[in-house]
């Protein structure tokens, strides 16, 4: 008999992890569609830039520390699409351009590269140049159409029609792409604290608030790995942002709040792996 020794996972079903990445970007082709027929050739333009940023930063610093640069990993170029939908369509095209950077460079291939980051390289990336340069970047959101297929008073890229984005993340989450957990918890308790602190919930029809539900929290390595972990993850994002939404702005509390709760998911991880089995020794009495 012979006998084959490797590394776990032994249980596969022929979905690895290159296979997930492309289908995450396959599901955000049609919001980055709508966003080009809406906002033309600028909203190309925004794209382009953050997501050549992107894959550049990426390739540069693994060079660097001599790493293999690997073809098929599409981790950078999904950071630079969720980026980019984030970035109003009026804003200089260096601002995309150094949000990647960032994003690539300081927050995910700093920390070791992929699979060891800390926190989201998008959603950080967006923050900080959010706090550098606001007045390029802080918008005031146009009034949210629910269920709106096109939303006309889009500011940003992600807000032309959030249908676009929320229908392939279902399918996503359909083929177990993503789990059902993390973004179940962030929309019912968001809606659960919005009732009980009496804040208008319409901004979760926003495309910014579906990003976050849908491919924010459900970022693999920034998210608790438990069960119960995750649904705690969820309820912790959903209350911060209804606070954002009462006493600030929803728009940068969605990121601020799942930010924030990044940085609680080994917490999370450690007081919520289930306790291993003890089963007494049936020898013990003899």
């Amino acid at each position: 008999m012979k006998l084959i020794v490797s590394a776990p996972p032994f249980v596969k079903r022929g979905m690895t992890t290159e296979k997930i990445q492309w289908a995450v970007v396959a599901a955000l082709a049609p919001i980055m569609a709508v966003s080009i027929h809406i906002f033309g050739v600028r909203a190309l333009a925004i794209l382009g830039v953050s997501i050549g940023s992107a894959i550049v930063t990426e390739i540069a610093c693994r060079l660097v520390a001599g790493k293999e640069v690997r073809m098929m990993d599409s981790s950078a170029v999904i950071t630079g699409i969720l980026l980019a939908l984030l970035v109003p369509s009026q804003a200089p095209l260096w601002i995309p351009m150094v949000g990647a950077i960032f994003a690539i460079g300081i927050v995910k291939e700093a920390f070791g590269g992929n699979g060891n980051n800390i926190f989201n390289p998008a959603l950080a990336g967006w923050v900080f140049i959010m706090m550098a340069w606001a007045v390029h970047t802080v918008a005031v959101p146009g009034p949210v159409q629910p269920l709106a297929v096109i939303q006309d008073q889009a500011v940003r890229l992600i807000e032309t029609s959030p249908v676009a984005l929320v229908i392939p993340a279902l399918f996503l989450m359909a083929f177990k792409c993503m789990d059902w957990r993390v973004p179940f918890s962030y929309l019912a308790f968001t809606l659960a604290f919005a009732f009980l602190l009496q804040q208008d919930y319409s901004f979760v029809f926003s495309g910014i608030y579906a990003l976050g539900v849908f491919f924010f929290v459900t970022d693999p390595v920034t998210t608790p790995v438990t069960k119960k972990g995750r649904v705690l993850f969820g309820i912790g994002c959903g209350f911060l942002t209804v606070l954002y939404a009462k006493f600030a702005c929803f728009v940068e509390g969605i990121g601020l709040s799942i930010l924030l709760m990044n940085a609680v998911t080994p917490l999370l991880d450690r007081f919520t792996i289930p306790k291993p089995t003890v089963v007494k020794n049936i020898y013990e009495d003899l």
